[in-house]
């Protein structure tokens, strides 16, 4: 275990260098890794009771910490939903990632209830338990960079203001069964390096659901996308106007989605064990 947080640690490092997320010289702290492709990712999407938002953030903060401790969990980090652009279903605001072992999840998933049970995870009195959406996903293979994309422009949108980090999630399907294959195609080597072309986006990983709560009526396949930004309404609208000129090129196989921009709540959390 204690290798394998060594060589998350020094991969997040690396890819902060790489990627050159920083401002003024300074790497961004928060910067996400892509999830490892033997790995698992764990989304927990969650809400606090009505007038209780002060007591979910403080109970959170020291949630990822205790949820980290368990043994084959590398990586917590949790964002804020955003509703600019967001369609779709409606998803609760706080939206937590977790990178997982995978060739632990049988043992994290019993840690996780032993815990729950004898107060090492505390519950938190502001969580809506009854709203928590809970997805389980794989990557469906390696991360794709903006930087080995033809024509990506590295350069965040917007002409003032300090370069922010976020990341856009969309939830979608084939149109049908019989698709699937050209709608992975089309998503593969078609779309993603499209949205890449955009500018500041910095890389897109694809995962395909594994397992969900019963309340989730998300899609089986998602993508996440990296980006910087001075202004997330210019590049949300350049977006748009690529697809609207089909710079981004379209497709009939893909199904209605769900999608929202998020940004970071604080730094990741790694590993530490205990």
């Amino acid at each position: 275990m204690q290798t394998t947080v060594k060589l998350f640690i020094l991969s997040t490092l690396a890819y902060v260098s790489t990627v050159g997320l920083t401002q003024n010289g300074v790497a961004i702290p928060t910067a996400p890794l892509p999830t490892a492709t033997g790995n698992s990712l764990l989304l927990v999407l969650a809400a606090p009771k009505p007038g209780m938002d002060q007591a979910f953030e403080s109970w959170y903060a020291n949630h990822l910490v205790e949820f980290t401790r368990i043994p084959g969990v590398l990586a917590a980090r949790r964002n804020r939903l955003l509703p600019l652009a967001a369609i779709g279903i409606t998803l609760p605001p706080s939206l937590a990632m977790y990178e997982l072992d995978g060739a632990r999840l049988d043992q994290i998933d019993a840690e996780v209830a032993s815990r729950l049970k004898d107060g090492r995870i505390s519950r938190g009195e502001a969580v809506d338990y009854a709203g928590i959406i809970t997805i389980k996903a794989r990557p469906l293979g390696p991360a794709l960079f903006a930087r080995d994309v033809p024509g990506a422009a590295p350069e965040p949108l917007g002409s003032e203001g300090p370069v922010k980090e976020y990341q856009f999630i969309v939830f979608s399907d084939p149109t049908t069964s019989d698709v699937e294959k050209q709608y992975n195609d089309w998503y593969d080597h078609q779309h993603m390096p499209d949205v890449l072309r955009v500018p500041g986006f910095v890389f897109a990983q694809r995962f395909i659901v594994t397992s969900a709560s019963a309340n989730s009526q998300t899609a089986r396949y998602f993508i996440l996308f990296n980006l910087l930004s001075r202004d997330l309404s210019a590049t949300n609208a350049e977006i748009r106007r690529r697809l609207r000129e089909k710079i981004t090129v379209p497709t009939t196989t893909m199904s209605n989605g769900t999608a929202s921009f998020m940004e970071p709540v604080g730094p990741a959390v790694l590993a530490s064990g205990g």
